[in-house]
């Protein structure tokens, strides 16, 4: 079948924060869609905006900048039918005019090309929300709506042997900037870019346990407390299991390290856990027994999503204990500690040192 490109700039609910000096670089990750199809998904920069805010003389100085646009590109195998369509050739399908051009209802592969526009910008997405801290990040959709879905990402298609970019039409539409002053390393950097990239491409899972965490963050941002200390138990959780089974794993017979993992959550705790941490974990401190603890009695005592009564947390105590949270689990599965942002929602950008 013959070769498509398609193109599209796709507009974020809340914006990507980055963290970086001047001219950064933010090369396009790519990616393999679900049915094949091959994807490049790029942040697209205010270059002029953050040299003007970038200062050369200071060393510590880093310009943090709200993203809300990804250019999405993708280059498809397509159907001579749909591409008889696009040239507005077909000899049955039904015709339309939009900005004084006559078209063609192209509305099956619009729909796969928005299907896979939102594929793709999630892929990235997600990495950042539960990787990076970026908790407040929404997966896009198009809400069942590709025509105004592709009118507003300003798709447009082209044939590799011809180079003129099109709009991508396929039905008849209508139409229905904050200051962060310090904390700059907590966003994303250029590195850790690379390091999304690097992990897609390997087709590395963003870690559960980090998933748990966003969610969290998310679920008290919205003041659902009693789900967010609940979830921030459950990462945990996950966290302690995946510890003891590090470490125990090729120890001791499979049967033997499967009825160690169904024990409750305290006794894995007590038995487990802090035994094989003293051992092989020295830096995990007392203080961060003391957070473990202090958020199963938080999620005992009426956090449980079926209980009633509220919580006693205020957002200082949360945030505190989400993120010695963070860094427990870091350290118990070996990996290093989470950004852990502070919410930024306007589209200004702001120089920070």
């Amino acid at each position: 079948m013959p070769i498509i490109e398609f193109q599209s700039k796709v507009r974020l609910h809340e914006s990507i924060v980055i963290a970086s000096r001047s001219n950064p670089s933010y090369p396009p990750i790519q990616l393999t869609l679900a049915d094949g199809t091959t994807a490049s998904v790029s942040l697209v920069l205010d270059l002029e905006d953050i040299n003007r805010l970038d200062e050369p003389d200071k060393t510590d100085w880093t310009v943090v900048t709200p993203v809300n646009l990804l250019e999405i590109t993708m280059v498809r195998e397509t159907d001579v039918s749909d591409i008889d369509r696009l040239h507005n050739r077909h000899p049955t399908e039904r015709r339309f005019t939009i900005d004084g051009v006559q078209r063609q209802i192209a509305e099956a592969l619009g729909e796969r090309i928005a299907d896979q526009v939102c594929e793709a910008a999630n892929v990235v997405v997600r990495y950042v929300c539960d990787s990076y801290g970026q908790f407040w990040l929404e997966p896009v959709e198009h809400h069942g709506a590709p025509g105004n879905f592709l009118r507003d990402c300003d798709a447009q298609w082209r044939e590799p042997d011809d180079g003129t970019w099109r709009p991508l039409r396929i039905i008849p539409t209508v139409n229905v900037g904050s200051l962060t002053l310090g904390g700059y390393r907590s966003y994303l950097e250029e590195h850790d870019w690379r390091l999304i990239a690097n992990a897609i491409a390997s087709e590395k899972e963003p870690v559960i346990g980090l998933g748990l965490l966003a969610d969290a963050r998310r679920r008290y941002e919205g003041n659902d407390v009693k789900v967010a200390v609940f979830q921030l138990n459950l990462a945990l959780e996950w966290a302690a299991s995946t510890f003891v089974e590090q470490k125990l794993e090729g120890q001791i017979p499979d049967a033997s390290l499967n009825e160690v993992l169904r024990q409750s959550y305290a006794r894995l705790l007590e038995k487990w856990v802090l035994p094989l941490a003293r051992e092989k974990l020295p830096e995990l401190t007392e203080a961060d027994w003391e957070a473990i603890q202090t958020i199963r009695k938080h999620r005992r005592s009426g956090t449980h999503p079926a209980a009633e009564e509220e919580t006693d947390l205020t957002s200082v105590q949360f945030l505190a204990l989400f993120r010695s949270a963070a860094r427990t689990l870091a350290m118990l599965v070996g990996i290093p500690t989470p950004k852990t942002p502070p919410c930024l929602n306007s589209d200004a950008a702001a120089g920070s040192g």
